[in-house]
């Protein structure tokens, strides 16, 4: 119970769970690259928080769709905010200088995507032919709601 001397249903926190999960990237091929990844959350409720990095050896061929795995499923109505912290190396090169790197986490899944956006806002999916180098450093961090 928080905050309180008595004990009441309102002031329960009973759903809380850390841990580590194993957040690879991957597209709807099955294609993976050379890869280690390691995931952190804190889940209280139905609020989840992860911070996660993704370090490649070189990435696979392969034009599918990219996705990032999350420790729990998304919400129907409620994306959260995903966002990119540390790029390196050669681990994602966008097509132009005009773009920008974003998280799109998608609704009643696991997954979260990696989009490239322009000032227009037109954004497209990430691929290993298209997006990902030969080594280097990913990382991300962010909050969202599970069922």
């Amino acid at each position: 119970y928080l905050g309180v001397t008595s004990a009441t249903a309102a002031n329960l926190l009973d759903d809380y769970e850390e841990g580590t999960y194993t957040g690879t990237i991957n597209d709807s091929s099955g294609a993976s690259g050379s890869q280690t990844a390691v995931g952190h959350y804190v889940k209280i409720g139905n609020h989840v928080t992860v911070h996660g990095q993704v370090s490649f050896g070189g990435a696979t061929s392969g034009s599918s769709n990219t996705s990032i795995t999350l420790p729990f499923t998304v919400k129907s109505d409620a994306r959260g905010g995903i966002c990119v912290g540390l790029v390196t190396g050669g681990a994602i090169a966008l097509t132009s200088d005009d773009k920008t790197l974003h998280l799109v986490a998608e609704l009643n899944s696991s997954l979260i995507y990696p989009v490239e956006t322009d000032f227009s806002g037109t954004h497209t999916h990430l691929t290993f032919d298209s997006h990902y180098g030969s080594g280097g450093i990913f990382s991300y961090s962010g909050s969202y709601i599970t069922n």
